[in-house]
């Protein structure tokens, strides 16, 4: 089982990925980061380390910012890409750019369901065409399970799965929580210009309905979890590699 650690353009720091085999490194969220991270490539790369490039939910804007990311990943060996949307992978063969692909964690809940203490398969047609261009490994949270007897239903499928830990994913949206001005119902996103401001802080809320901490990083909110169920072998066996994550 690999042990990789995701960075983002705050931690890029060889001390701190040493006793990692693998580095997670881009934006996972968000598309109006992908020029950010694309320009520190060559820093991530120099390192020597097997690298995961995280790649987001993208629109047609998006679109024109990843086609510049994945050309300039081909001057590159060894890494792999993580997909969060349809889109990207069709760029991916379109580009015919050789490397191993995983499903990422917004992708991931279309083909399961993550109960307490339970997965299954939501569409075995779907991972079939899945598994016929190579593609096995899906990404997942350290989900919160209610004890450590959890089953697995995979349809006979040889599935594996990466676990980031300790935040849950537990929400996205397309307009961003910090860093778009507050706008009526009825006004349009597209003329306000993104100002990055997620690449520099957090936030924590509180709320007497939730008894977690609800963390909102870029257009995303997450909560901590630091049980270790999902890594005992014995518990899940289909986990390929766990991702600790700095930030969320």
């Amino acid at each position: 089982m690999e042990n990789a650690i995701k960075i983002d353009v705050r931690d890029i720091d060889k001390k701190k990925i040493a006793l990692y085999d693998c580095i997670y490194f881009g934006t996972e969220f968000c598309e109006n980061l992908i020029p950010v991270y694309e320009k520190k490539l060559d820093k991530v790369f120099s390192f020597g380390k097997k690298i995961c490039i995280l790649t987001p939910i993208i629109t047609d804007k998006g679109l024109k910012e990843l086609k510049s990311l994945f050309t300039n990943l081909k001057k590159y060996d060894d890494f792999e890409i993580t997909l969060n949307d349809f889109g990207a992978l069709m760029l991916v063969k379109e580009l015919d750019i050789r490397c191993r692909l995983n499903i990422g964690r917004h992708l991931s809940k279309l083909f399961f369901t993550i109960k307490k203490n339970h997965i299954e398969v939501n569409d075995p047609e779907s991972l079939k065409i899945l598994n016929d261009i190579d593609i096995n490994t899906f990404e997942v949270s350290n989900f919160l399970f209610s004890n450590k007897s959890i089953s697995i239903n995979l349809n006979n499928f040889d599935i594996k799965f990466n676990i980031y830990y300790p935040y849950v994913l537990l929400s996205t949206t397309r307009t961003c929580l910090i860093g778009l001005d507050d706008i009526s119902l009825d006004h349009s996103v597209k003329s306000i210009i993104c100002r990055n401001e997620c690449i520099y802080s957090d936030y924590i809320v509180k709320t007497g309905k939730i008894k977690e901490d609800l963390i909102v990083s870029q257009n995303s909110t997450f909560i901590e979890n630091k049980s270790t169920i999902l890594f005992d072998k014995k518990t899940l066996l289909n986990i390929n590699r766990t991702v600790f994550c700095v930030r969320p």
